[in-house]
């Protein structure tokens, strides 16, 4: 949980950072660097894991993904995965509330009770200019987490542990690099949606390592002879 908790700091904190634009050195030396990279198959790349990451198709597969594990008795499994939502909720709120104009507030602050609920609306800024953090990095290292903990604590094939953990790591890397070349975020919301994920994710490996736990206490007590008792010594 220290990961998480240090996790969920570091992504307050950089958000003051971009809050205040204290980043954007760091941004547009990121940016200088991806761009060298790209070309006609980085932006083919780009393009497809903009697609395939869209919250309308990550979010349905991950509830139709947990739906079918609640079905199978794997709640805790579920309830990992259905973390995700998580993501995008603190997503929205931090490109909803960080980036508030201070003088939309201050005119919410005077206005009328009866017009508080419509001042309060107009507060929120557009998520198109706020887009601290990047909700396709969030999602993509959240899931590639819940993955690379199953891998590791299932497969006893070291080789192929080592494979997938390599595969995870080109794809998040492919994954935060194409969202600069393709101008959907800076570097620091690439960041940002990392440590945003980073922060779930230890709460997610706990119910996995509970359910791993629960199905295996299951299986040693229906593996055991019916009747069998610990011998008593006779009076």
């Amino acid at each position: 949980m220290a990961l998480g908790a240090g996790s969920l700091f570091a992504f307050l904190g950089l958000a003051l950072l971009v809050r205040f634009e204290l980043v954007r050195a760091l941004d547009r030396l990121a940016a200088r660097l991806a761009n060298r990279l790209d070309g006609p198959s980085v932006e083919l790349v780009g393009e497809l894991l903009t697609e395939t990451g869209r919250i309308e198709l990550t979010l349905p597969l991950a509830l139709v993904t947990a739906a079918l594990l609640w079905w199978r008795a794997r709640r805790l499994v579920a309830a990992a995965v259905l973390l995700v939502f998580a993501t995008v909720l603190v997503e929205v709120l931090s490109k909803e509330l960080l980036f508030v104009p201070r003088s939309e507030v201050a005119e919410a602050v005077r206005t009328h009770p009866r017009r508080l609920p419509i001042a309060i609306v107009r507060i929120f800024a557009d998520p198109d200019d706020a887009p601290y953090p990047s909700g396709h990095m969030a999602r993509a290292v959240f899931l590639c987490g819940l993955l690379g903990w199953a891998v590791a604590s299932r497969s006893r094939l070291r080789p192929f542990r080592v494979f997938v953990c390599v595969g995870i790591v080109l794809f998040l890397a492919a994954m935060g690099i194409t969202r600069i070349t393709e101008g959907e975020h800076p570097f620091s919301d690439v960041v940002g949606g990392t440590l945003l994920a980073m922060a779930l994710l230890p709460v997610a490996w706990w119910l996995l390592e509970r359910d791993r736990h629960t199905s295996h206490t299951s299986r040693v007590g229906r593996c055991r002879p019916f009747g069998s008792r610990r011998a008593t010594p006779d009076p």
